[in-house]
């Protein structure tokens, strides 16, 4: 895998000001097609579900809110490019505890597919069915070319537009689960992408 052009100290700068980042080709080429390949071979075996509005027992479909599809990742180790992924999101989160104090434990991650047609309605990561989430990032995988932009809000103003990401690949978006508005409009050409929040729970085994 290959980060480059990623400033640390800006993106925690950032994120305290206005709570989101965004830096445009952050992951290589090469780390994007070798994602994307992956991704695509989970479509093919019918490893992809339809997005719901939470996890596990509190699933919920809602066609009115959201329509995509999501692979959740479950082996970290399945390649290379997921081992050196795996590596990052451990030192992105180590980085932001540090620097803001936090208890994040853990994160989970998916691969999220926006067919022709698809969004996602105005939201916040954090919310009842899901209160631990601490921070939510975005890799995007390919060039959406028509569509599909991350509409962000404003952290103080939820009505007001602070930012509108277009889909590019490399691109990597960083911003708290909890204050965050976000919104991605319809797509009218393929959206692939790498979303993970990054959590304050541990996981309970089962006894």
């Amino acid at each position: 895998m290959n980060i480059s052009n990623i400033n640390f100290q800006q993106m925690n700068q950032d994120l305290e000001t206005k709570g989101w980042f965004c830096g445009e080709k952050i992951l290589s080429d090469q780390s994007c097609e070798t994602l994307t390949k992956l991704l695509k071979a989970k479509y093919d075996a019918d490893n992809f579900i339809e997005g719901g509005v939470s996890k596990g027992l509190d699933l919920s479909i809602e066609n009115r809110i959201r329509k995509s599809l999501v692979s959740w990742i479950e082996d970290w180790n399945e390649n290379d490019e997921l081992k050196q992924i795996n590596i990052f999101f451990n030192d992105l989160m180590i980085n932001l505890n540090e620097y803001f104090f936090l208890s994040m434990k853990r994160f989970e991650s998916q691969f999220a597919i926006y067919e022709e047609g698809g969004f996602y309605k105005k939201h916040l990561d954090q919310h009842k069915q899901s209160p631990h989430r601490q921070m939510s990032c975005i890799f995007y995988l390919n060039d959406c070319l028509d569509g599909g932009e991350l509409v962000v809000f404003n952290e103080k103003n939820r009505n007001e537009v602070d930012y509108v990401v277009k889909p590019k690949r490399g691109t990597f978006v960083l911003f708290i689960s909890k204050t965050i508005f976000h919104e991605v409009l319809e797509t009218r050409s393929p959206r692939f992408s790498l979303t993970t929040w990054f959590r304050d729970d541990e996981i309970i085994p089962f006894v």
